[in-house]
């Protein structure tokens, strides 16, 4: 599902017990609409880094690509709006209860098939953010 609260409502009234993903490609696109003007030239290697969070297998590879992430574009050499980049990144996708939807560390406890987008049309148009990680 795309980060929208009230269809995360709707689905755990109606499923309680089913755990609920993020679509990583809807997630992607609110970044890219929220970032990427105020990354300016440092957008590819400011998404490359946001998506290496995504993708971490461990919580602890969470945490340390986090606090790399967060260090390397909080320098002040990068402005106020990399630091707003940060926050936003922090307050909208990586809070408790988000981030667990979201980062292959806690969505790969969940059985999915491999099935990280909402829609088949997305899967085939951006085919690397179709699997990411794998049940075991």
């Amino acid at each position: 599902m795309d980060g929208e609260e009230a269809v995360k409502i709707g689905a755990e009234a109606v499923w309680p017990n089913m755990p609920t993903l993020l679509c990583v490609w809807h997630v992607n696109m609110c970044v890219q609409e929220n970032c990427k003007k105020r990354a300016g030239i440092y957008w590819p290697a400011f998404d490359q880094g946001w998506r290496n969070i995504q993708r971490s297998r461990t919580i602890e590879e969470f945490e340390d690509w986090w606090l790399q992430f967060q260090t390397q574009w909080a320098k002040e050499d990068y402005g106020q709006a990399m630091i707003d980049n940060i926050n936003y990144l922090a307050d909208t996708w990586l809070k408790p209860g988000q981030k667990e939807r979201l980062v292959d560390a806690w969505t790969s406890m969940h059985r999915h098939y491999g099935t990280l987008v909402t829609s088949r049309f997305v899967e085939i148009l951006f085919p690397q953010e179709k699997k990411r990680s794998s049940v075991k």
